[in-house]
């Protein structure tokens, strides 16, 4: 056998031509489209994400707090702000009426202030949520509610001022969307 191109052509054969393998125009614009329409999705979801995990950092650094309240709460059976005093550490959610429960104010990365005010009443404070340059701006509230021998705790987020029963003292700011669920 003769592979002589040549001599195929002479035949009325054409010679085998080898075809480039790539992509077409309308092919790279496809795949360009479907990763536009991912990213136009996702992102969106990425960042409602991570504002979601920075309010858990709030409400994880609350708990010493919480537990210091239900303690001072179970040991004298009322609220520091309960007391028929002139004495007005709690008037107010500061540090003095957090220390005045036996707990330090604690704060993290995006939770400038976790504290206690009035009636037991605990106030997350959050920076950087959703603007990088925000000073500070959103809150969510931690209300304790009494029981029979037992203190429950009610999450309040996104302007609610009564829950189940239970009325906050403090109006939160933090958007629902943004809060655990039990806090929506």
């Amino acid at each position: 056998m003769n592979n002589n191109p040549m001599k195929a052509m002479c035949k009325g054969r054409r010679p085998s031509v080898q075809r480039d393998h790539g992509f077409t125009l309308i092919e790279l614009m496809i795949v360009v489209a479907i990763i536009g329409i991912l990213a136009a999705v996702a992102i969106p979801q990425y960042r409602d994400y991570m504002v979601r995990a920075r309010v858990t950092e709030g409400i994880n650094l609350a708990s010493g707090i919480k537990t210091a309240v239900a303690e001072y709460w179970a040991t004298h059976g009322s609220f520091i702000s309960d007391w028929p005093s002139t004495d007005p550490v709690c008037t107010g959610a500061t540090a003095d009426c957090t220390r005045a429960y036996g707990a330090e104010p604690p704060s993290g990365t995006y939770s400038i202030s976790v504290l206690v005010g009035y009636g037991g009443t605990i106030i997350i404070a959050y920076n950087q949520l959703l603007n990088p340059n925000q000073a500070t701006g959103y809150t969510l509230v931690l209300q304790p509610a009494p029981g029979e021998g037992s203190l429950r705790w009610v999450c309040f987020s996104g302007g609610q001022t009564t829950k189940g029963g239970v009325t906050t003292y403090a109006t939160p700011t933090l958007p629902s969307k943004y809060a655990p669920p039990p806090c929506r």
